[in-house]
């Protein structure tokens, strides 16, 4: 029963897209990393409450197209033949995990708010004080 639950959960999520490339795909309550697996090429699916923190970097030195990099070795980058050409990536910390899946999207600012604000508590917290605040705004406003 409780598989049956956790399956519709996850269906009834994927039905809105928050984000999507060639790389990622960032649902609600989960995201999809595309071509991560060695040597099938299949897709990881990271739920929400596994992520622990994310980071945007610099992806100077990370120019291989799949594996680990000598610079980052818990890393962990999906296959992107592109990868040399992009500026940035997203390490994504799981907990209890000693890899942390890597991904470099089109649009890694973009796709990094996105995971940050639905993903992390901190970005919760924030999206949740920004809101507050614009209300505050609003109600101010509508008293003058």
């Amino acid at each position: 029963m409780l598989q049956h639950a956790s399956e519709f959960i996850i269906q009834k999520s994927m039905s809105v897209i928050l984000y999507q490339d060639s790389q990622v795909t960032i649902y609600p309550e989960l995201l999809v990393i595309k071509k991560y697996y060695f040597p099938l090429a299949t897709s990881k699916t990271i739920l929400i409450s596994d992520i622990e923190r994310v980071g945007l970097y610099s992806s100077e030195g990370v120019a291989h197209r799949w594996g680990v990099c000598g610079k980052y070795l818990n890393n962990w980058f999906p296959y992107d033949g592109n990868r040399k050409n992009k500026t940035k990536f997203i390490e994504i910390i799981l907990k209890g995990g000693k890899t942390r899946p890597s991904i470099t999207p089109d649009d890694p600012d973009a796709a990094f708010k996105i995971i940050w604000e639905n993903f992390t508590k901190e970005g919760r917290d924030y999206v949740e004080h920004q809101s507050q605040l614009h209300d505050g705004k609003e109600t101010e406003l509508a008293r003058e």
